[in-house]
């Protein structure tokens, strides 16, 4: 039975979940009366199967792109340094296969042994640029070292500006406000016939610009998945500008990593698959399945952790343009910036082999256990070869260095996750303390500590202790931790350390809830002003009602008075003014309540009918029209219909007949359950009688719990 039909919904607006569920509900039950034929049988079999094959297909693009994203990212890095003699495409690594990079002053920085031998395949930039002087043609000393520096910092720049401008330019959430055509528009709604302009807010700020492919991406999949719709976010052009971009801002240098954006490129794909079928192309609820399985595909592909993906999953996951001056000037300090941490970056990062490495390089080395022989970039120390303070002083330089340009780099307009640079400054704290455990054990072998040793050498493995520090770290910059416990053991294919890594990531967690309650991403949350509810958030009353919550202000529609398209429309225009209102109740003159239409629906139906300002139209309560509504919009419904439907001006197709309501004496914690566990759009407060009083919709709902959150910190 139909329930009122929803059409096409706005950015930042919520998805009505029970009416996206009792429409699939609907369309499975007609698929079922339909199994009694063998094409039936096989419809209902393919209904099924659409879900498998969409995250299968999803599962391969996501790993094709991150493939792409990778080799494309490893070989912009490489050529900061130079490029491969006959196969300029490859990376170093690919190159040169078992060789060791040698930087300029390695001997006292990383303790390199001088025995290694070049790449004869690899070109650096000292040996094409300039004159060559020295044996073999090329440069050496100081006059070498300039140049490779200056080619790193040109070529680091010229990739992180270019991220960043693609970024700002393709990515503008301005560059995705669409209106459909609409009614309400219509010329001969104007005074004096003339053609009426589009509603312009005039009430509460105008939104801020949003950049969908910068920084991680997480934060608005957690907002999307919420239930909130974000238009052009999961779009190709995106997609397309956070794949590119994010391999030139990681190639850059700078402190970031993949592994937030690769969730980002996920649900975009799944969004874009999607799309081309039906059951997920018009029910935005159960699109969100598909998404919800892409974000744990982006999840493994970056760790290579499955389990610990869907555990991430399951744990974490119109506009107004500026003034033309605000514009340039904001467009400037962007650009600028960039440049500025890039310059920083490549200044800070060049002359030592850890801070010049790539974030997932670092992780592995510090992480690294060493055997007998091994080197792993100096981090191997042995009682009868190192000394520790050396090394202790190049890590903790990259320690500071990269924890310091991490939290300057998350907030600029590019690609950027967080994963991998708080797992490589954990991970560097983690290994020095391994490292001074290692000396103490090798000369203080008899404290109590260590008697368990006895003579064995390599009782301390310092990899074990970077491992728990990279744990802690992300835990306390996520606030995740089954997940993230999950993925630390996928990654080290080992569950010999579940003890120390579960502690670790506890009390990481523990000491950053006593610092800020909120994690990394829930900041962004805050920051963007993005309407995300927090289900796993307590509140704490007070001495508020529902009635203080309640928008009593909200223009309804009386049923049983004239409404004309013409003063419906005028309402519909009022209401798009402010910018906060998505629907009109529809009460009788003794306020009693009769249904809720939204703004969008009541929009459409009057682009239907606007040759017709005079006409008036009406609201049947009693409207029981036996017909499933799985169309984006009443037009696509009235050609499957074959134009039975004859009456345009009768909107109670559109109407919601049976909308949440809640007694104004009813507890708060109950509104927040009903927004929480049923997914409302809105809820009508009615009084003891049922008559109605006001209407609490999502983001009003929103607005009242971060001012209760502000309340508590005050």
């Amino acid at each position: 039975r139909v329930n009122g039909v929803r059409v096409w919904y706005s950015s930042f607006t919520s998805i009505d979940w029970l009416h996206d569920a009792i429409k699939d509900s609907s369309r499975i039950l007609r698929l079922r009366k339909k199994r009694t034929s063998f094409r039936g049988r096989l419809r209902n079999l393919a209904d099924r199967s659409v879900g498998w094959l969409i995250v299968t297909v999803v599962g391969f693009l996501v790993a094709v792109i991150a493939f792409l994203v990778v080799r494309s990212e490893q070989l912009l890095f490489d050529l900061k340094e130079g490029y491969c003699i006959g196969a300029w495409w490859k990376a170093k690594r690919f190159c040169c296969p078992g060789s060791v990079k040698l930087l300029p002053f390695q001997t006292y920085v990383t303790f390199k042994p001088p025995t290694e031998d070049m790449c004869e395949q690899w070109r650096t930039w000292s040996d094409v640029l300039g004159p060559r002087v020295g044996p073999g043609g090329s440069h050496v000393g100081d006059e070498s070292w300039v140049i490779e520096y200056a080619s790193y910092t040109v070529i680091a720049l010229a990739l992180a500006v270019t991220s960043s401008i693609l970024t700002i330019k393709l990515t503008a959430s301005t560059r995705f406000v669409t209106r459909k055509d609409s009614g309400v528009l219509g010329p001969a709604f104007g005074p004096d016939g003339n053609e009426t302009k589009e509603p312009v807010a005039q009430g509460g700020a105008p939104r801020k610009v949003l950049y969908f492919a910068s920084g991680s991406g997480i934060p608005e999949i957690k907002t999307i998945l919420s239930g909130f719709v974000i238009h052009g976010y999961l779009g190709g052009v995106t997609l397309f500008t956070k794949s590119v971009g994010l391999a030139l801002s990681v190639a850059s240098g700078l402190s970031l990593g993949k592994e937030g954006p690769f969730v980002h490129i996920a649900c975009c794909v799944g969004n874009i698959v999607s799309r081309f079928f039906a059951k997920y192309e018009n029910n935005e609820g159960k699109r969100r399945e598909i998404l919800s399985a892409a974000a744990a595909a982006g999840v493994a592909v970056a760790f290579g952790a499955p389990i610990g993906g869907v555990l991430f999953s399951l744990e974490e996951v119109s506009y107004f343009f500026p003034p033309k001056v605000m514009w340039r000037s904001f467009w400037c300090a962007m650009i600028a910036a960039v440049i500025i941490v890039t310059l920083v970056t490549s200044a800070l990062c060049f002359l030592n082999l850890y801070t010049r490495m790539g974030g997932t390089e670092l992780v592995y080395y510090l992480l690294a256990e060493c055997r007998p022989g091994d080197y792993h970039e100096g981090v191997c120390i042995y009682p009868d070869r190192n000394v520790p303070g050396p090394i202790v002083s190049a890590i903790a330089l990259a320690l500071i260095v990269k924890g310091a340009l991490t939290i300057v780099t998350f907030g600029i307009k590019v690609p950027a996750g967080i994963f991998i640079p708080s797992l490589g400054v954990g991970a560097c704290m983690g290994r020095i303390v391994g490292i001074g455990m290692q000396w103490l054990q090798w000369n203080y072998p008899h404290w109590r500590i260590f008697r368990s040793c006895g003579d064995e050498d390599r009782c301390v493995i310092a990899g074990v202790y970077a491992m728990v520090g990279a744990a802690a770290t992300l835990s306390g910059v996520t606030r995740t931790t089954v997940s993230l416990a999950v993925i630390m053991f996928e990654l080290t294919k080992s569950l010999s350390y579940v003890v120390p890594i579960m502690l670790a990531v506890l009390v990481g967690k523990t000491v950053a809830d006593a610092i800020e309650p909120k994690g990394i991403y829930d900041l962004v949350i805050t920051l963007a002003q993005l309407p995300y509810l927090d289900h796993k958030q307590e509140y704490l009353w007070g001495a508020y009602q529902i009635t203080d919550i309640a928008d009593k202000s909200v223009a309804v529609i009386h049923s049983d008075q004239e409404n004309t398209v013409k003063t419906l429309r005028d309402k519909l225009q009022a209401a798009m003014s402010t910018g906060m209102v998505e629907g009109f109740p529809l009460i009788t003159s003794d306020r009693k309540l009769l249904g809720y239409i939204g703004t969008n629906e009541l929009e459409h139906a009057l682009a239907l009918v606007a040759d017709g300002p005079d006409a008036e139209c009406h609201f049947n309560p009693a409207f029981n029209r036996r017909r499933s509504f799985d169309a984006a919009s009443f037009t696509s419904s009235l050609n499957e219909d074959g134009g039975n439907y004859t009456d345009p001006f009768d909107f109670s197709l559109y109407m919601d007949r049976a909308p949440i309501c809640v007694p104004s004496h009813a507890p708060l914690a109950l509104v927040q359950q009903m927004f929480v566990k049923l997914g409302a759009r809105y809820i009508i407060v009615t009084d003891a009688n049922g008559a109605y009083v006001g209407v609490i919709d999502k983001k009003t709902w929103i607005a009242f719990l971060g001012e209760l959150e502000e309340e508590k910190h005050a």
